[in-house]
């Protein structure tokens, strides 16, 4: 972990990454203080309404503000988003490493269930899972943590796999290190970084599978304001209020980029190193 923090702060990359998405999660946990209207108000004489003084991001069909809903629906897409990045790699992480450190019939079942599980597109399994649970947010995170744990078990089962049979690993091993002490001691201090530039680029795409799958109604409800929804909303006013679509279309985009420079740099800083190591 030391190592990563010091890859950050000599990243310029990875530092503007941190910095926008910082400023997103600050945005939607200030969004109360922030929003200048009520996101749930409605007010038809103010429907459609450019942006103003009053409406900086204009008004939707209904007449609530845009920027209000941008604001709070920064709450609802990017903390899903990380919670069904954590259920995915939290699961994905337990089968990697008991695919990569079990006993040999352990480690054939378990890669034995990831090649299955990989063997279905990750946004149409998610799609599938969600659609199965019922329209809501909570079925939406664990339709996308259910699409995307094995992807993380595969790649936490080749990291393991290559981490165990380091020289002072081997070394522990015969000296009666096992269990947890081995992975905690061992093998996370290896694979820790390749997953933390991973988990951002993971991410990314968890976004905006969480953006689409709400395009189509199968995340968060109406009225609750969340991006992908807000987009599918403004497809009919595209022409008359542009503002509806560019609004959650622009907070998608910088969150994806916040994470991708984020796992950029710090890919990028930590090759470096390496390299200089040697």
């Amino acid at each position: 972990m030391a190592g990563v923090t010091k890859a950050f702060r000599q990243s310029a990359m990875a530092r503007t990454g941190g910095l926008l998405l910082a400023l997103l999660l600050a945005a939607g946990l200030a969004a109360p203080w922030l929003a200048p209207h009520d996101p749930l108000r409605t007010d038809l004489s103010q429907r459609l309404h450019p942006p103003s003084l009053d409406f900086p991001l204009g008004s939707d069909q209904l007449g609530r503000c845009v920027l209000s809903r941008v604001l709070f629906g920064a709450r609802v897409s990017l903390f899903a988003s990380l919670a069904a990045s954590l259920l995915a790699l939290g699961a994905g992480l337990l089968a990697g490493l008991a695919a990569g450190l079990g006993r040999p019939w352990l480690q054939a079942l378990f890669k034995a269930a990831l090649d299955i599980a990989l063997a279905f597109p990750g946004f149409l399994l998610a799609l599938v899972l969600a659609g199965a649970l019922g329209p809501s947010l909570t079925s939406l995170v664990i339709g996308i943590a259910g699409a995307s744990w094995p992807w993380w078990g595969r790649l936490a089962r080749g990291l393991t796999l290559g981490a165990k049979e380091k020289e002072f690993v081997l070394g522990g091993r015969v000296s009666g290190v096992r269990g947890l002490r081995l992975i905690r001691r061992y093998i996370m201090p290896q694979i820790a970084p390749p997953i933390l530039v991973a988990a951002s680029l993971k991410t990314a795409w968890i976004i905006l599978a969480m953006a689409g799958l709400g395009y189509l109604g199968l995340g968060a409800q109406p009225p609750t304001p969340e991006w992908g929804a807000m987009l599918q909303e403004s497809r009919m006013y595209l022409v008359r209020a542009p503002w509806l679509m560019l609004a959650p279309g622009a907070a998608v985009t910088l969150s994806v980029l916040g994470f991708n420079l984020l796992a950029e740099g710090l890919r990028d800083a930590m090759q470096v190193k390496r390299a200089r190591s040697w």
